[in-house]
């Protein structure tokens, strides 16, 4: 039996079975563990209800006994195949046409790629890119900022105010973050808590209530250019490996489809007025597929490295298209020092959503510029649209959140510079600027942009310059 997404067409049950997810919203104001675990969570009429509504999809959809839903996760809405062509696929039950549910397949459906005729797509394990390296840190936060050029920027005030950070990662601890002197940084009212994750780590944590990892590493760099940003914790990845792969920290691509679509309904809401704490919100990825194995053989229509088409790329697109900044790690499969789960390959190593064309790609470099071994180099997979990832370098392997003696890899690239993009969306709010332009700010100051030097696989247009950004969009 294999593990993958299917996209089912509108029907009734669908559309519980997401609204009902969507109404899981328990929390604990202090940030510590509620202390309820996932017996006395399945009492819970919304976790009941989302199950039941799940065999009735199964039977809605007519689907063959050899295809089994997966009645812990909750549909997950996808607009229609013209949204989608648009870029403008909803997050809403009610005005979405298809629905993405995950289930597990027979190998003939799998080999024939359709089941009732629609699509069956990848769901493979994904995992944070920290890094093979065992070098030791380079430097330090205050590093950090000399090399991005960040005090300028503060001066002036951009530190990341009415700012969110989303960390989908393995979460986030709010304990060890005000240990290190970043006090009430998380925001404990935006709880992602799918019923399908709890069941599987056996109980409720509230956001900020994870223990001290890779996620808190991520959120403690990003707010290094943004101090007074917020996070968002989202735990889509936990230290429960799936069977397809992957690691000792890994999750499914359907737990971050899933993610994806309930920040987007959030994002609606808040932009809509209801909720009024932010302007912007930029997302942060350090995560990524390692190799091809994890996924669909090539040629086969439910790929997702190489697919534009997949609901996981799609949802990227579609949040994009809210103008929310997205960032994603390049990945650790560096010719120099290729991270062991690579297997040896070094080559078409930026995939999937990493190498989208609407989101930003980080390499890794150390806070003196020099190139990090282990940073995966472009051009990215064919397929995918975008042809020079990585976009631009940030800081990696130095000393900085605690959580280890270095924060590494690409995974760490990433959140400095989320930090530096919702900086500079302390005084360019969404509604005024789309992320293709900030982008493209980032892009073209570099300090080697600004020589007059080309893009090239190993940094992409060259390391980020915040103030010389900040300063050509006027700010």
């Amino acid at each position: 039996m294999r593990r993958v997404l299917i996209v089912l067409d509108h029907e009734e049950a669908l559309v519980r079975s997401a609204t009902a997810s969507s109404s899981v919203n328990m929390t604990d104001e202090a940030g510590e563990d509620s202390g309820l675990n996932a017996q006395e969570f399945a009492q819970a009429p919304d976790f009941n209800a989302t199950r039941r509504i799940a065999r009735e999809s199964r039977q809605a959809a007519d689907l063959p006994r050899d295809v089994l839903i997966d009645d812990t996760f909750a549909a997950v809405p996808i607009g229609d195949a013209s949204s989608r062509a648009q870029g403008t696929a909803s997050a809403d039950p009610q005005q979405s046409g298809e629905f993405a549910v995950r289930a597990t397949v027979t190998e003939s459906v799998f080999q024939e790629g359709f089941v009732a005729g629609k699509p069956v797509f990848a769901d493979p394990d994904i995992s944070p890119v920290a890094t093979c390296g065992g070098d030791p840190a380079i430097g330090n936060a205050q590093g950090v900022m000399q090399l991005h050029n960040v005090a300028p920027v503060h001066q002036r005030g951009l530190d990341g105010d009415r700012v969110a950070i989303a960390i989908m990662d393995t979460g986030v601890s709010a304990r060890h973050l005000n240990d290190q002197g970043l006090s009430n940084v998380v925001d404990r009212s935006v709880v992602w808590n799918p019923i399908e994750m709890i069941a599987r780590q056996g109980r409720i944590i509230p956001p900020g209530g994870h223990q001290p990892g890779h996620g808190t590493m991520c959120a403690f760099d990003a707010l290094i250019a943004a101090p007074k940003a917020k996070i968002l914790d989202y735990p889509i990845i936990s230290n429960l490996g799936g069977d397809q792969g992957g690691s000792t920290m890994s999750g499914a691509l359907s737990d971050a489809l899933k993610a994806f679509s309930d920040l987007e309904a959030f994002w609606a809401v808040t932009f809509s007025g209801t909720r009024q704490n932010y302007d912007s919100l930029v997302v942060n990825n350090s995560w990524g597929l390692f190799h091809p194995s994890w996924d669909f053989p090539s040629g086969h229509p439910g790929r997702y490295l190489d697919n534009p088409n997949h609901p996981f790329n799609v949802r990227v697109t579609a949040l994009a298209r809210h103008n929310v900044d997205i960032l994603f790690a390049a990945g650790n499969c560096g010719s120099q020092c290729p991270d062991g789960r690579c297997g040896g390959k070094t080559t078409d190593t930026i995939t999937g959503a990493n190498a989208h064309p609407d989101v930003l790609t980080l390499a890794g470099v150390d806070v003196n510029g020099g190139r990090i071994g282990y940073s995966s180099e472009g051009p990215p997979v064919a397929g995918m649209g975008a042809p020079n990832k990585p976009d631009i370098a940030a800081a990696t392997h130095f000393n900085g959140s605690g959580v280890s003696s270095v924060d590494s890899g690409t995974s760490a690239s990433c959140p400095v510079a989320s930090g530096c993009v919702a900086a500079l969306r302390t005084a360019l709010p969404q509604n005024t600027l789309n992320p293709a332009t900030l982008f493209d700010a980032l892009r073209q100051n570099t300090p080697e942009a600004r020589a007059g030097q080309s893009w090239n696989g190993e940094t992409g247009f060259g390391i980020l310059d915040l103030d010389a950004a900040a300063a050509d969009l006027s700010v």
